[in-house]
Parts: structure tokens; sequence; C-alpha cells
């Protein structure tokens, strides 16, 4: 799982000589924006479909994909596919 800040991030390369005062640290540019917000844990998303999975696979006991060998249920399709290649 990858998690974004929406504060700017601060770079500091003091091991390096070549650096003085002025090029100490770099303001990495804000990430783009994220319209689509959790409401349980308030973690954006720039498109619809990836937080209705992420809702379904961390924030709820939904578990639609069911492996036909073992019964073994899942949230994501992508996940039982992966199973899947077990039996």
């Amino acid at each position: 799982m990858i998690l974004t800040s929406s504060r700017p991030q601060h770079i500091n390369n003091n091991n390096n000589p070549s650096n003085n005062n002025h090029n100490k640290s770099k303001t990495l540019p804000p990430p783009p924006h994220k319209t689509f917000v959790c409401p349980v844990c308030t973690r954006r998303f720039r498109r619809q479909e990836h937080l209705k999975r992420h809702y379904r696979s961390l924030h709820t006991q939904d578990k639609p994909f069911e492996c036909n060998d073992c019964g073994k249920r899942f949230s994501r399709s992508d996940n039982l596919s992966q199973h899947q290649r077990t039996h």
C-alpha cells in the first residue's frame, strides 16, 4: 500500500560537499489533486473505483470472490486470481 501526504516534503543532502546554503533543501510539488476521500480513514484517491476497492477490502467484511476449488473467499478479484494459481 502506498501512502501519500499532501504536505510538502523536504530533502536534505548534507553529506554532499557541493551543497551550499541556498540549495540545502528542496520542496517537492504537492501530489496531484485527489477528489475521492474514504469516510473511515480519510485516505484520498484520484478515481472513485479505487476508493470503492479500498473501502471494500479494508473497511468491510464483504468478500464476493470465492475459489471454486476450496471455497476460500476474497474481497478483490486479483487476490482470488493469485490464490487460484496455488491449486
